[in-house]
């Protein structure tokens, strides 16, 4: 029986860096996770650059007397991508880390405080530290528009201030970010990720699904994968076709049950087993009539990006009800970078205008 989620709390919309949703960056497995050492995920893209096919690989490899992080270390990393976004871009960008204690974890994630949480959260945090990821042409750096081939970690440096009382709310854990991580930040390359519906998922397959197909959505509502390509990027222990939709259709039902995707069919072309998914568009009917329904937040965030050339507040909380928020993260990545390297004398009127262009290009209108 396929569960529903709690009755629908105010929605946490956070910030989180592209690359890392489009490459593994954790597995899903819990059983023989302790054995897992190196995952290497290969795929041809199209370079729009140059018009030719671009071979690409991304390979995790653990750090020394330790394993590939798992399903707690992503939410872990959910957690490092809300304290981002609430200590602010352009604030982590200049100093390059965040400071927190143990205890904002666990309260971000919702869990219960004691011995074993502490542990299990500095274990998770040291093993994001010490975990290399090799990219071969994979992570794509906005600011230069490349790829970057180079090997990297998350986390450079990890200080834990030890402290007596697990339950302190003290600083006691400062990270320091790469420099490819921090690079990415400082061109805005990066997306909105509901928080609260993604820590409500629960299960990993259907968190890793949600964010590989939130990302996807960016550019279509409509999603094709081959069902071995969406293993291999999930990651999944299994490849095989019919091994792949039995794994993956009860996360599917879950997210198909709690309005994420409206539907899905599984098909053969060529010879070649694929999976279409077509993700929910939000009810505008409904978000209309509903004003508690605007995460009062996200206002304040784009108000504050737009600076003093901002228009009325009402404005921004019906544009919250009205229009797709990851069409708003990418006007606002697109202005933050055009500020960065050109004159922009309206912030809003500029913001206004690429909002409008969005909307015409999917209504297919000029």
């Amino acid at each position: 029986m396929i569960k529903t989620l709690p009755t629908k709390p105010q929605a946490e919309i956070i910030s989180v860096e592209c690359n890392l949703e489009e490459f593994p960056f954790t597995c899903v497995a819990l059983k023989n996770l302790k054995k897992l050492k190196e995952y290497r995920y290969e795929r041809w893209i199209k370079d729009h650059s140059t018009k030719r096919s671009l071979r690409q690989t991304w390979t995790m490899v653990a750090g020394p007397n330790n394993h590939l992080p798992g399903p707690f270390d992503l939410d872990v990393k959910r957690a490092l991508d809300k304290i981002v976004f609430t200590t602010g871009i352009d604030r982590v960008v200049e100093t390059r880390k965040i400071s927190f204690s143990i205890y904002k974890i666990v309260e971000i994630l919702g869990l219960k405080m004691g011995g074993t949480t502490y542990k299990n959260i500095k274990e998770s945090l040291e093993r994001l530290h010490i975990t290399r990821y090799i990219s071969e042409n994979a992570f794509f750096l906005k600011s230069t528009k490349r790829y970057v081939p180079d090997s990297f970690y998350l986390i450079e440096r990890l200080n834990f201030n030890e402290i007596i009382d697990p339950s302190s709310t003290r600083t006691n854990v400062v990270v320091y970010f790469g420099s490819y991580y921090i690079e990415s930040l400082k061109a805005y390359y990066v997306k909105p990720l509901n928080l609260t519906y993604y820590l409500n998922l629960k299960k990993p397959i259907p968190k890793r699904l949600y964010g590989i197909l939130d990302k996807r959505s960016y550019t279509s509502k409509t999603i094709v994968y081959d069902l071995v390509e969406l293993a291999k990027v999930i990651p999944l222990t299994s490849h095989t076709p019919s091994k792949v939709k039995q794994v993956i259709m009860p996360a599917l039902e879950i997210l198909k049950k709690n309005d994420f995707i409206s539907e899905y069919t599984f098909y053969t072309e060529h010879k070649v087993k694929k999976i279409e998914i077509k993700i929910k568009k939000p009810d505008k009917k409904s978000t209309n009539s509903e004003s508690s329904s605007v995460d009062q937040h996200f206002v304040d965030y784009i108000i504050k990006e737009l600076g003093p050339t901002h228009g009325p507040r009402s404005y921004y909380e019906n544009l919250c009800k009205t229009v797709d928020e990851n069409l708003v993260y990418r006007a606002l990545s697109e202005l933050k970078e055009e500020c960065l390297y050109g004159e922009v004398n309206n912030r809003a009127a500029l913001f206004t205008t690429k909002i409008k262009r969005y909307l015409n290009e999917i209504n297919g209108t000029n």
